[in-house]
């Protein structure tokens, strides 16, 4: 085997001995920058056009959602109206107001005031039903206004909307022709004739001692103002509608 000589040793590179860095210059790279294409004249406009047409669709999007949250909260609205303020009993209303010649959306306004169209309403004074009539109120209405075919009625009969609602109406034309004056007469419906006379004598309710300015009692003067309203919205609810259908006044059933 053939020995190393001293001088080739030291020739032999030092293991681990660090490597000397090459001093060849490295070439740099140099990026070139892309450069845009310049777009035709018809290029441009339809770039634009393009851009246009994304703006106006998301916009359409957007309005589209915007119109269907409205119709949305116009529908809900509208059910909730109607449902709160309902055509109920229209056939026993339309027959008493034409029997009494009362307006049908001042009886509307009674009932949505006095009970919410609830036939078996009873207050804590003891008026019954759907226009809450009070059993004096009832017999008097028996005793100087009923003809022969009221004559078999009782009180208790005031539970059936048909006969509440004629009985009520029949009183409001009583009152409307004593007083002539829709206010006035609504608060004889709510206080009595008795009291609304004496408000009428007086120079702080009533100028002319025909007509009532105001009413001393806080409930009757509240009760005026919300039945107006609700005859109000009755009216505007459903006085485009044709309702006055011609019925035969045997066809109507008061009993219901």
């Amino acid at each position: 085997m053939k020995k190393t000589t001293a001088e080739e040793k030291t020739a032999l590179p030092k293991k681990n001995a660090p490597q000397k860095k090459s001093t060849v210059p490295q070439k740099s790279v140099v990026y070139k920058k892309s450069v845009p294409k310049r777009l035709s004249g018809a290029e441009k406009t339809w770039h634009i056009f393009s851009k246009l047409f994304k703006i106006a669709l998301c916009m359409s999007v957007v309005m589209l959602i915007v119109a269907g949250t409205a119709l949305g909260l116009k529908t809900a609205h509208d059910q909730y109206v109607y449902s709160t303020y309902p055509l109920k009993y229209q056939t026993e209303v339309e027959a008493a107001s034409r029997k009494y010649g009362v307006d049908k959306f001042l009886i509307y306004g009674v009932i949505k005031t006095e009970s919410d169209f609830d036939p078996n309403a009873v207050s804590p004074v003891g008026a019954v039903g759907l226009m809450q009539l009070m059993p004096e109120t009832f017999q008097w209405i028996q005793d100087y206004y009923a003809d022969e075919n009221y004559q078999d009625f009782q009180f208790s009969d005031l539970t059936k909307a048909g006969i509440n609602i004629d009985y009520g109406t029949h009183l409001l034309s009583i009152l409307l022709d004593m007083y002539e004056n829709e206010d006035t007469a609504l608060c004889a419906y709510n206080a009595g004739v008795g009291n609304v006379d004496k408000w009428l004598e007086d120079k702080e309710y009533s100028e002319d001692g025909k007509t009532l300015i105001k009413a001393p009692i806080e409930e009757t003067e509240n009760y005026r103002h919300l039945v107006a309203q609700n005859k109000s919205i009755f009216k505007k609810l459903y006085g485009d509608i044709d309702t006055d259908e011609e019925y035969e006044e045997e066809d109507i059933e008061m009993v219901k």
